[in-house]
């Protein structure tokens, strides 16, 4: 099903720009009409969550407001951030959601961005299981990015526990 909807969509003018999200194409060939909202979370860009239940992110730490809005006024009034809970994560979650989120993407992994972020030779490290999807037709490999295709998309979780369940480098 999910590989009739991506052949339908962009069939009709829409672009997958990402595994849960399409954009349709404007007149010039472009898509503006992608979610520059999104792409914050994707690229990890820090932001600030307003609201119950909301969250915010400035590397390395998480956090999220009171879910309950009783409770969230309540830390208010008295003159408290209406944070519930937070987390910081370590060198090796932040690689985990890098693969995870970049696979996520149709551009994929930015290599040369994922080596200066982490100090991490993505190819070098994960060669054979980059080798092995490849054939498998089920990941794109070029010199700058590493991407799922339609096919990998459907696999997502899967072939990121391939990556994620490795020793770390």
């Amino acid at each position: 099903l999910f590989g009739c909807t991506i052949e339908f969509l962009t069939g009709h003018g829409y672009r997958h720009y990402e595994i849960s999200n399409f954009a349709r194409l404007s007149g010039d060939g472009s898509a503006s009409w992608i979610s520059r909202h999104n792409h914050k979370y994707w690229s990890f860009a820090p932001y600030i969550g307003l609201g119950p239940s909301a969250h915010s992110y400035l590397e390395p730490e998480r956090r999220w407001n009171q879910r309950h809005i009783d409770d969230y006024l309540r830390d208010i009034r008295n003159g408290s951030l209406p944070v519930a809970a937070a987390e910081r994560l370590t060198r090796e979650q932040m690689i985990i959601e890098a693969i995870y989120l970049g696979f996520r993407t149709a551009t994929g992994i930015d290599l040369d961005q994922f080596e200066r972020r982490f100090e991490v030779d993505f190819k070098g490290v994960y060669q054979a299981t980059i080798s092995e999807l490849n054939n498998e037709g089920l990941l794109a490999i070029s010199d700058t990015h590493c991407a799922l295709t339609p096919k990998g998309m459907v696999l997502l979780d899967s072939i990121t526990a391939e990556f994620t369940n490795q020793e770390w480098p």
